[in-house]
């Protein structure tokens, strides 16, 4: 059996237009306010359905905030401060997870920091005269281009 370009493969099938979703929006649109107050309604009197819906459908998911940490880093390298955190891990005045985030935060810090220096030295370099005193074309020719 070939497809025919523009014909439907299931002629008996849904029509196009109007979908079941956007009928029952409309349905329900006029009676959105009635709805909802009798969701608060039960949701008061105990019905933990109506309760659960509504929190659901109205407040964030809620999520565990972690408190800061305060952990003093001395010393002027990175490495420095990397053993201020793993003493401070060692100690017990830091978790091992927290002292995992802040020495994966140090290493990001050592990349952007060797990403800045390479990228002074490539600008440091394009900076730089370049000049081409004499191109070989034919191991028999010379041709001067100090004057280009």
């Amino acid at each position: 059996m070939a497809f025919n370009k523009g014909q439907s493969g299931n002629p008996a099938g849904r029509k196009k237009g109007v979908t079941f979703t956007e009928k029952l929006k409309t349905a329900l649109e006029p009676e959105i306010d009635g709805i909802i107050s009798a969701l608060v309604t039960q949701a008061k009197m105990g019905d933990t359905a109506a309760a659960s819906l509504l929190i659901s459908r109205v407040m964030p998911t809620m999520r565990p905030v972690q408190e800061p940490v305060k952990v003093a880093l001395k010393g002027d390298t990175l490495s420095d401060k990397a053993e201020c955190i793993i003493d401070a891990v060692a100690s017990g005045k830091l978790s091992p997870m927290d002292g995992k985030s802040m020495l994966d935060g140090l290493g990001a810090l050592a990349k952007l920091k060797e990403l800045e220096a390479l990228n002074s030295r490539v600008s440091a370099l394009d900076r730089m005269p370049t000049r081409i005193e004499r191109v070989i074309v034919d191991p028999r020719m010379m041709i001067d281009v100090s004057d280009v």
